[in-house]
């Protein structure tokens, strides 16, 4: 199965590279018996009669940690950049071996791209190449408001 969501590693290196927790779509939760569970939109749960596996736990409150769908990293990630004039588009591609997130201009030319098992590390992996090199990322909260207005 090809994962959809970041995984805790991939949400801490976003995080790292300047990323709101607050633009993750998805939070999950480890259970006490270990269990790893996803939500959407729900970064604090309460429980008052908690059962796992027979064993009662009482009441509950379960923080989140932040997780980021391949969705929200798409939307985080600018479909244009500009470096030294040239503009080039991003591009997320299934290929024979992988996916292949790149950034390619109009001629050919790419001055980034990555082969990864899954779309979610292929999107993760830009995000660090744009961090690095000091483009901005997507503000989606401000994109969502602009949408609204309209």
């Amino acid at each position: 199965m090809i994962p959809f969501v970041t995984t805790k590693k991939q949400s801490e290196t976003i995080i790292s590279c300047g990323v709101d927790p607050i633009t993750a779509d998805l939070s999950y939760i480890v259970f006490p018996n270990g269990h790893l569970q996803y939500y959407v939109g729900q970064h604090k749960m309460q429980a008052t009669n908690f059962c796992i596996d027979g064993v009662s736990y009482g009441k509950q409150e379960f923080v989140g940690e932040p997780a980021w769908s391949s969705s929200a990293l798409l939307a985080l990630l600018p479909k244009k950049i500009n470096i030294d004039g040239k503009d080039y588009e991003g591009q997320l591609c299934l290929c024979n071996f992988g996916y292949e997130f790149r950034y390619i201009s109009k001629d050919g030319d790419f001055p980034f791209g990555t082969l990864q098992k899954d779309p979610v590390s292929a999107c993760v992996e830009a995000i660090k190449w744009l961090h690095e090199e000091k483009h901005q990322l997507n503000n989606i909260f401000k994109e969502l408001i602009n949408n609204l207005s309209e």
